[in-house]
C-alpha cells in the first residue's frame, strides 16, 4: 500500500488567484462559444442586406430609364450610352455601388437587346429583363441578354430588374432558362 499523500495547502493569496484563473477561463470559452453562434447570423444578415440594396438600387436605375423614357419618345437609350442619358435622373453614382462588389465601380449592365427600343413594343415586360448585375465594372455596360449567364456570382445568382421595375435575384438555373433562347425569351415570366 502506498502512503497517503497529504495534498498541499493553498493559503488564501494562491486559492484567490487560482480562482481567478477559472473563472478567467470559464469567461473565455462562453464567449468563443457565443462568438460561433452569433457570428454566422451576422454574416447571413449582411448578405440579405447587400441582396436589398442591389434590389434598390436596380430599382432605381429601371425607375431612371422608364423616366428617360417618358422624355424621349418613350424609347430606352441606346445601350452604349444608357448610363450617361439616364444618369440625371438618379442619385449620386456613389449610392449606386454595387454592395456584392465592395467598390464604387458600377456592377450593373443593361440588356442591349432593347437599346432604343420602346416599352410598347415589348411583348412581356414582367418577363424582359432590362438591367442586371455583373462582375463587371465601369459605365454604360450592356451585351446582349443570351450574355447574362456568363455574368452569375459565385452566391449563384444575379441581380435583375424587369421592364416593369420588378427586381429579383434570380437563381443561375432560372436565369439560363430565361436566356439561352432569344425568342422565348420574353415569354419568361414572374
Amino acid at each position: 500500500m502506498t502512503p497517503f499523500v497529504k495534498p498541499p495547502i493553498l493559503n488564501s493569496g494562491q486559492r484567490q488567484r487560482l480562482w481567478r484563473i477559472v473563472s478567467w477561463v470559464a469567461v473565455a470559452v462562453f464567449v468563443a462559444i457565443a462568438a460561433a453562434i452569433v457570428f454566422p447570423v451576422f454574416a447571413s444578415a449582411r448578405v440579405a442586406a447587400a441582396h436589398a440594396q442591389n434590389r434598390m438600387n436596380l430599382k432605381k436605375l429601371a425607375v431612371a430609364m422608364i423616366r428617360f423614357s417618358e422624355k424621349h419618345g418613350d424609347k430606352f437609350p441606346p445601350a452604349s450610352s444608357w448610363y450617361e442619358a439616364i444618369s440625371s435622373y438618379l442619385p449620386p453614382a456613389k449610392e449606386l455601388a454595387d454592395p456584392q462588389q465592395h467598390s464604387t465601380d458600377f456592377g450593373y449592365a443593361m440588356n442591349a437587346d432593347l437599346s432604343e427600343k420602346t416599352l410598347d413594343s415589348i411583348q412581356n415586360p414582367g418577363g424582359t429583363i432590362l438591367i442586371y448585375e455583373t462582375k463587371r465594372t465601369g459605365h454604360n455596360l450592356s451585351s446582349p441578354i443570351t450574355k447574362i449567364p456568363e455574368d452569375v456570382f459565385s452566391n449563384g445568382s444575379t441581380g435583375v430588374v424587369f421592364c416593369n421595375g420588378a427586381a429579383q435575384n434570380l437563381s443561375s438555373d432560372r436565369l439560363a432558362k430565361a436566356t439561352h433562347d432569344p425568342d422565348t425569351f420574353t415569354s419568361f415570366g414572374y
